[in-house]
């Protein structure tokens, strides 16, 4: 009995999901992503390659990822999750969400980097660094290839320098960045 029955609801499981790949491909591959593990991933993105090329995976962006992939119907586009980036973890990501669904999409790094310096919401350093290092903030800035990053990491260097400069002579700390 509890082979038949364990064959019987794994055919039926089967057969659901190859209706949402073929009828709903990207909510499909979306939910995919986020339910397999880092080794899996890889074997996901190139099924869907091999599978459809019309959807097409992007970069994290600080404007439209999520804690989970996110999918944009419009332009058939998955974004990749802000909380599988590696060192974010999932209260820096809910804390960049509920600033952007609070005060609006950010504008620049600059305005990422303001805004981030909320006590306690986790953005530090490290975690902007880590973002413009996974391309969150690609669309954001009109980068279009990795090596233009290297622009953006020295605009980041810059702030920081200026923002220690500032918090000096405000506080004598600089309490944000370390």
């Amino acid at each position: 009995g509890f082979n038949k029955a364990h064959s019987a609801a794994y055919s039926v499981m089967g057969y659901q999901c190859q209706w949402l790949k073929v009828h709903y491909p990207l909510e499909f591959w979306t939910s995919s992503l986020q339910f397999s593990d880092d080794k899996e991933i890889p074997h996901r993105i190139s099924e869907i390659k091999k599978i459809n090329e019309k959807i097409s995976i992007r970069l994290p962006d600080v404007n439209k990822s999520g804690q989970y992939f996110t999918c944009d119907p419009n332009k058939n586009n998955i974004f990749w999750s802000l909380s599988k980036i590696k060192g974010i973890g999932n209260k820096v990501v809910n804390n960049i969400i509920s600033n952007r669904r609070e005060n609006g999409k950010f504008k620049s790094l600059e305005d990422f980097i303001i805004r981030a310096r909320v006590k306690g919401s986790g953005i530090n350093k490290k975690i902007t660094y880590l973002l413009i290092v996974a391309g969150a903030f690609d669309i954001l800035e009109k980068i279009r290839n990795p090596k233009e990053r290297q622009y953006l990491l020295a605009k980041w260097a810059e702030a920081y320098k200026s923002d220690i400069e500032q918090s000096f002579k405000v506080n004598g700390s600089n309490s944000f960045w370390i």
